[in-house]
């Protein structure tokens, strides 16, 4: 449960933070991704994959973090239930971690490309919301 709050409390920070430099003027290349990298992820591209790793690593720790987990615990309680060995457990929550993780990334992507894309008629909710 720590995990997955830190991580949240930690893509938060990282957002908010990009957000507060933008408000006051200030840049800086190694913070994370902020709203122009990830108009420039979906638009443009990137060459270098530095703004890639930076926009994912947020992603991870804002949306992918909490799947991830929230599939690692489900499978700890499984394992447990049909009475797995500690070498089958291991890997089985490994497993639905890295599936939980993925889903929570696709997931995120989809919703970013939706509202870099999207209306705000059409969503239901205030675009680009999420890449700020």
């Amino acid at each position: 449960m720590t995990g997955a709050l830190d991580c949240l409390i930690t893509g938060e920070l990282q957002q908010a933070s990009k957000a507060q430099q933008r408000s006051s003027g200030g840049h800086d290349d190694d913070d994370v991704a902020s709203s122009e990298d990830d108009a420039k992820l979906f638009g443009m591209g990137d060459s270098s994959g530095h703004l890639a790793e930076r926009y994912l690593q947020k992603t991870y720790n804002k949306t992918g973090s909490l799947m991830a987990l929230s599939c690692k615990g489900t499978a700890v309680l499984a394992c447990k239930c049909a009475g797995l060995g500690a070498k089958e457990a291991k890997e089985v929550t490994a497993a639905a971690f890295r599936f939980g993780r993925d889903l929570g990334l696709c997931f995120q992507l989809v919703d970013d490309a939706i509202d870099f894309e999207a209306e705000a008629a059409q969503v239901g909710k205030p675009t680009a919301a999420d890449l700020k």
